[in-house]
């Protein structure tokens, strides 16, 4: 059965869209908000204790939906989408990779601004879409997960990431 681990200590964290366990913190848990907040990842305890919020500087948030933390080199590094599109009519999608920044598990760090972030844009071969999830496999590919009303789905994957390139998926 479930169990209730905590509560969301952050009363700004009002659509927690996507969640990420951190690899290289054990015991911090990463989130964004889905649309209508800014390029803020959130960090959190393992039950729920808010820690800090971490900005990427000069970023946008049109629709982030998903998150992950995945490889990159041989750190880790969180990858934001900003992926969503309810009337799949969207031509600047955008995947976001920032490396982990080390942050304390108990010891909150309030506010962090980065501006060192890669963004990988990208397109659909077919068209717009409306994707709800990411995910980065351990070889460091980016995949990302559309949805449609009709409940079928399509899995895409990055064929190369360049930052600042535009991809077809």
């Amino acid at each position: 059965s479930p169990i209730v681990a905590g509560n969301i200590g952050y009363a700004g964290l009002t659509e927690a869209s996507g969640l990420a366990v951190s690899l290289s913190n054990p015991g911090v848990i990463w989130a964004n908000n889905d649309s209508g907040d800014g390029p803020v990842i959130y960090a959190m305890g393992l039950d729920g204790t808010y820690l800090g919020a971490l900005t990427l500087t000069g970023a946008t948030a049109l629709d982030w939906e998903d998150m992950a933390v995945g490889p990159c080199g041989a750190s880790e590094c969180l990858y934001v989408g900003d992926i969503g599109d309810n009337g799949a009519s969207r031509t600047d999608a955008v995947v976001y990779r920032v490396p982990e920044p080390v942050v304390d598990p108990v010891v909150p760090f309030e506010e962090m601004a980065l501006d060192t972030w890669d963004v990988f844009p990208f397109s659909y071969p077919n068209g717009p879409r409306d994707a709800e999830a990411l995910g980065v496999h351990p070889n460091e590919q980016v995949y990302i997960f559309s949805k449609y009303p009709t409940g079928t789905s399509e899995v895409y994957v990055f064929p190369v990431l360049t930052p600042d390139e535009p991809v077809e998926l």
